[in-house]
């Protein structure tokens, strides 16, 4: 285990036992108490360096919670806000005690403001009466003690020096741990955040995705006047389906729409869905009619070249369907829970015909997709197709030799 990965353990400790939800809390509280627990020791070792025989009672204090805080996700286990609780009650006390020891000039109280600043972090802000509880708390302590402890019980007392060393290093001390604690509550939001936007951009088109930012609430529909819709399929898909074990039916889905992804990618055509074998994409805005048309019929053939050279890899025999039209569509986000960047109409209707009454490795375009491709593409004309409520239908082959 490289020192990356032991550190990241380290840090999540007692975490994977709970909801993902939580892991971010968690894990802050877990860095506070790591933080706390080298905290105490650097006093400990201030004080044993300074005159051991007359601070022995903080000294074994500070290794008494540097004991605590180190252990700290070993509390985990008892609930989802025990390390925090644990924390609370140990700092609040023992700081206390020592400003009653040591005198108000160490500046200890101080850290009665970067414990009520962590527990935002450590508690979440939707536990807002436990946080206010712990903030509150510390704010009354830390104003007890500066009032009330202005001379320490240590005898002899400390020097004025010493008590100044002691400031400088309780300041320091509270901003390190006030400082790491918030970056890493910001970056572990950051790291969040960027998930969820890669998660987004995955589900839906960027430019929908924005609106989508910008607008949670506006539902997104629009109508496109020319887009080009294309459909594809596995012939034969269930007999191979029965022929090869589930895992390796998923792995070879899996390359194989990873490769069509990335010719959709390269030629700038939008993936709408996959269902089962089928593969739905659409090349739409801000594109020309006839750049849509041109757009589609690079994917099928992307796709086709595809599909060829995954089966000479696997060995396993493979050809595919595809049906391309051009024309309106709309398109819009369905759903509240599980939403989804949908494209409906007789357009798709006509690619979704097109591909089923299509032949193994040709692709079968409308006669509106074929007057768009403008003789850039070599077609053959196919057989009338018969579309319900439409009737007979001129359709075209891409030629062969294109595929």
């Amino acid at each position: 285990m490289n020192a990356s990965a032991w550190f990241e353990r380290i840090l999540r400790a007692g975490v994977s036992q709970w909801p993902r939800d939580d892991h971010r809390r968690l894990i802050i509280a877990n860095i506070t108490g790591y933080l706390s627990a080298l905290s105490s020791l650097s006093y400990a070792l201030t004080y044993t360096f300074y005159d051991f025989a007359t601070l022995k009672p903080v000294i074994f204090g500070n290794l008494f919670t540097a004991i605590i805080f180190a252990t700290i996700s070993f509390w985990h286990r008892f609930g989802r806000v025990a390390a925090g609780v644990v924390l609370a009650v140990t700092i609040f006390p023992s700081i206390f005690y020592f400003i009653w020891f040591l005198g108000r000039d160490t500046g200890i109280q101080l850290n009665y403001l970067g414990a009520a600043a962590a527990a935002f972090a450590i508690f979440g802000i939707h536990r807002l009466g436990l946080v206010l509880a712990a903030a509150l708390s510390g704010l009354a302590l830390h104003l007890y003690a500066h009032f009330n402890f202005t001379g320490g019980q240590a005898s002899p007392p400390l020097e004025k020096w010493f008590s100044d060393q002691l400031y400088v290093l309780s300041a320091s001390s509270v901003t390190v741990i006030v400082a790491v604690v918030v970056w890493y509550a910001f970056k572990l939001a950051s790291d969040a955040e960027e998930r969820s936007e890669r998660l987004l951009r995955n589900v839906l088109p960027d430019a929908i995705a924005e609106r989508l930012k910008a607008n949670p609430n506006e539902p997104i529909a629009d109508h496109y006047d020319s887009a080009t819709v294309l459909f594809s399929d596995i012939v034969g898909f269930m007999s191979l389906s029965r022929a090869h074990p589930p895992q390796e039916v998923v792995n070879l889905l899996n390359k194989l729409f990873s490769a069509f992804d990335e010719v959709g990618a390269k030629v700038g055509c939008e993936k709408i869905k996959t269902i089962g074998d089928a593969y739905m994409a659409v090349a739409v805005v801000p594109n020309t009619a006839q750049e849509n048309a041109k757009i589609a019929a690079r994917l099928g053939i992307g796709m086709m070249k595809a599909c060829a050279r995954i089966s000479k890899e696997t060995g396993i025999p493979l050809t595919l369907r595809i049906g391309i039209a051009s024309g309106p569509v709309m398109a819009g986000v369905i759903g509240q829970a599980k939403f989804a960047y949908d494209v409906w109409g007789d357009t798709v209707n006509l690619a979704a015909r097109l591909e089923s009454h299509g032949k193994p490795d040709l692709i079968h375009i409308s006669d509106e997709t074929k007057i768009l491709l403008e003789d850039e593409f070599p077609c053959t004309l196919a057989p009338r197709v018969q579309i319900k409520g439409v009737g007979k239908t001129k359709t075209w082959f891409l030629s062969e030799h294109i595929c």
